[in-house]
């Protein structure tokens, strides 16, 4: 009867772990979306034309890279500082290989490093870059997005909420609209 509830218990305590684990996740991610500071990214487009893309819209985005006057090394963390510029979008300040105490920042990954004379151009990698959305509204959404990130009279970006380096987009906006919104305004089918 002993060894019966023993094992009873051990059950219980890891069933409750593995519940534990996905919803500190969300709930996590939940208060970065909350309670992050929010920036606007401006996106361009990319090739729609990716076999592997799923249910989801690919954003690729202008402000992803930045020269700097001194050498840094990309085999270490690296921190976007992240300020917004006078229309409002986010643009990266520097880039730093130590954990920002007092600005907005994020953790980012580098691509590359091309080395002009005394100027260090570094391309980074966000921590986002994929909006996961209903499958039914993916494709048709990611068609208005490429659509609108090509036409230079449109105004592409995603919103993204900010808080102890980590990202999370909050939505993708078509001239100023949500994108789910903007597939009803235009009657795209959902």
């Amino acid at each position: 009867m002993k060894t019966k509830n023993i094992l009873l218990l051990a059950f219980f305590l890891v069933v409750i772990a593995q519940l534990a684990v996905p919803l500190r996740m969300i709930l996590h991610n939940n208060d970065v979306l909350k309670t992050g500071k929010i920036y606007k990214f401006k996106t361009e487009p990319i090739d729609p034309h990716d076999p592997f893309r799923g249910k989801f819209i690919r954003l690729y985005f202008k402000e992803n890279h930045l020269v700097l006057k001194r050498k840094i090394d990309i085999n270490k963390d690296l921190y976007a500082i992240i300020a917004n510029d006078k229309k409002g979008f986010a643009r990266i300040v520097k880039i730093s290989n130590t954990e920002p105490k007092t600005e907005e920042f994020l953790k980012v990954k580098a691509l590359s490093i091309n080395e002009y004379g005394n100027e260090h151009q570094i391309w980074i990698e966000f921590p986002f870059e994929r909006f996961y959305m209903n499958e039914y509204k993916a494709s048709e959404a990611e068609k208005a997005y490429n659509e609108s990130s090509r036409n230079q009279s449109s105004n592409t970006y995603a919103v993204i909420a900010i808080k102890n380096g980590e990202g999370i987009i909050k939505d993708v906006m078509i001239d100023d609209i949500s994108i789910n919104e903007y597939l009803q305004k235009n009657n795209k089918p959902l």
